[in-house]
């Protein structure tokens, strides 16, 4: 774990990010099984967020004349754009100053020694509130719950690149949350960290050639995500897998599926 000064940095994230979810009633039993919805977040604040092509940059934080704002790159998967959104989100509640960020945000956390000791606070505690903000504890509980994943299960990789899609984080962002919850252990997450993301998302549809998957992803959909919001990407890919008995008349339909403008390919 973190020590001083960075203990008292991340824990004055988390307070933060945790104190802004009472007040925007994230945390309330309607919004508990849904992830959570950063850029709205952002709009309730009443700081303006634009969208830009940006490159090195993921983000930043502004304050112009006293007026704040944040820019995120279009150049990135929605999973760390809403990382990156959640860190200058951080930034702006936290009342810190101006600042850029690159993909550095995306790979380090407070349960690493070195380098991040040496991080300035305010960047800890951006850090901290991100975390804490997309993945509360009792986000990554319900979808367990609603999933029946144990922790078993969520030491393995393709379980855990699951988990990452519904909670709108990226894969590493999410071992670090499973470490932090102490679902894993510190060991299993190493493990974990090799595993890349590309080759689960092939490994999901083997009957399907992905060409790049850097702005793709594949969700496994069952019966346990009925009355859930999937928020996707237009050139995600689904695989779903459910049951269907046609002798007692329990079949699936999915030419609504077709008329919304989804590509049917694989039902399995």
């Amino acid at each position: 774990m973190a020590k001083a000064p960075a203990r008292a940095a991340v824990l004055k994230g988390m307070r933060a990010a945790l104190r802004l979810q009472r007040d925007l009633g994230l945390d309330q039993a309607g919004a508990r099984g849904h992830r959570v919805d950063v850029f709205g977040a952002i709009y309730r604040q009443n700081v303006p967020l634009l969208f830009r092509k940006l490159e090195p940059l993921l983000g930043a934080y502004l304050r112009e004349e006293g007026n704040p704002g944040i820019i995120l790159t279009t150049r990135r998967p929605l999973g760390q754009q809403r990382f990156t959104a959640a860190h200058e989100l951080g930034h702006h509640v936290l009342n810190h100053d101006p600042h850029a960020d690159d993909d550095s945000i995306l790979r380090r956390s407070p349960d690493l020694a070195g380098d991040y000791m040496n991080l300035p606070p305010a960047e800890q505690e951006a850090d901290a509130f991100a975390s804490y903000f997309l993945l509360p504890d009792w986000l990554i509980t319900t979808l367990m719950q609603r999933q029946h994943w144990t922790p078993q299960h969520l030491q393995h990789s393709d379980i855990v690149y699951q988990l990452a899609l519904r909670v709108g984080a990226s894969y590493r962002a999410t071992l670090y949350a499973l470490v932090r919850n102490k679902v894993i252990g510190a060991g299993i997450r190493q493990q974990l960290a090799k595993a890349q993301p590309a080759t689960i998302k092939r490994a999901l549809v083997p009957d399907h050639t992905i060409e790049s998957t850097q702005n793709i992803d594949v969700w496994h959909l069952t019966e346990r995500d009925e009355g859930a919001v999937i928020e996707a990407g237009r050139d995600d890919l689904f695989v779903v897998k459910l049951r269907e008995d046609s002798n007692s008349g329990y079949l699936w339909n999915f030419d609504e599926l077709q008329n919304a403008g989804f590509a049917r390919w694989s039902f399995i």
